[in-house]
């Protein structure tokens, strides 16, 4: 919850400041100009280059914000899908008859599964279920078990 807050943030910043670096470069004319005497008058600093610096860490905070995010999603369906297929046609080397696997997702925790594999060894005339877990590591890969 704390990263989209940092995320809106930081999009927000990121907008106002290409709307200010936009504006702020609007010349005004000698028609537009106050008349004021030339004490007054203060020199103004072109803060582009301050603006644009604004706008670039604000974009790589952006990016690393969304990229976080990403990362932190855990298993898609389909990534689902893949594993249940993966369990399938590991025990089937083995011999073994897959009649089912269930894999869902551990609560709030989209990086982790658990379930079960059913298992018909061959020659036997029984069924054998076997729980299974998967875990997600940071680059997207994962790896699974059954017990």
């Amino acid at each position: 919850m704390a990263t989209m807050f940092a995320i809106t943030v930081c999009f927000v910043g990121l907008v106002i400041g290409v709307i200010h670096l936009l504006t702020s470069r609007r010349s005004i004319s000698a028609d537009e100009a106050p008349a004021v005497s030339p004490a007054t008058v203060s020199p103004q600093r072109s803060s582009g280059l301050g603006n644009l610096i604004v706008l670039v860490i604000c974009g790589a905070v952006l990016y690393g914000a969304w990229t976080f995010i990403a990362a932190q999603s855990g298993f898609t369906d389909d990534e689902i899908v893949a594993t249940k297929e993966s369990i399938k046609r590991e025990f089937e080397k083995k011999g073994m008859k897959v009649t089912d696997v269930q894999l869902i997702r551990d609560g709030d925790n989209r990086k982790k599964l658990f379930g079960m594999a059913k298992l018909k060894p061959t020659g036997l005339d029984i069924e054998v279920t076997k729980s299974c877990s998967a875990t997600m590591g940071d680059g997207g890969q994962y790896i699974w078990e059954c017990r």
